[in-house]
């Protein structure tokens, strides 16, 4: 059975990994899927939760 981790952090409490991943799949669905290229460092990721989700 695959079990599912949640996780709540603040920018401050991300690890670099993890913030590159979550650029990463950005850039992958709303860049390149959606055909939409915007400006995704707009300073609101600093004071914005983060939700995560990743499988075991």
């Amino acid at each position: 059975m695959t079990m599912i981790k949640w996780q709540w952090a603040s920018f401050d409490e991300l690890s670099l990994h993890e913030l590159y991943e979550i650029l990463k799949i950005r850039q992958a669905i709303f860049v390149v899927e959606q055909n939409c290229a915007y400006q995704d460092a707009d300073d609101l990721d600093q004071v914005s939760w983060h939700l995560g989700m990743c499988t075991k």
